[in-house]
């Protein structure tokens, strides 16, 4: 009888120490749990602020491109504005010399 009580105290010690173990590692878990919660908010706010930066520098390029597409499209109308002129002016001389010899003519 003695040897029966003592190893049912035994054994009721050993499933208190079995289910201490278990509380412990329930713990354990719930703080890494926590852990991998705050770490995933923590990355999720940092990919908010990247997206956010990325998106206004995004806008900025798109703004510069569109300026430097009007500069060129400007730097390409002076350009021809410059070929127009010379012909102008190749055409004017052109029609002097003929004036010229239309004048010696008469």
């Amino acid at each position: 009888y003695f040897i029966k009580k003592m190893s049912k105290a035994k054994d009721e010690a050993n499933l208190n120490q079995q289910i201490e173990d278990l509380r412990d590692r329930m713990r354990m878990l719930q703080n890494d749990r926590k852990a991998n919660v705050d770490v995933l908010e923590s990355n999720k706010n940092s990919n908010k602020e990247d997206i956010k930066r990325l998106r206004e520098e995004n806008k900025d390029l798109r703004q510069k491109y569109a300026q430097l597409q009007r500069t060129t499209a400007q730097d390409d109308e002076k350009e021809e504005v410059k070929h127009i002129e010379r012909e102008v002016d190749r055409l004017r001389k052109i029609y002097d010399e003929l004036k010229v010899k239309s004048i010696r003519l008469k």
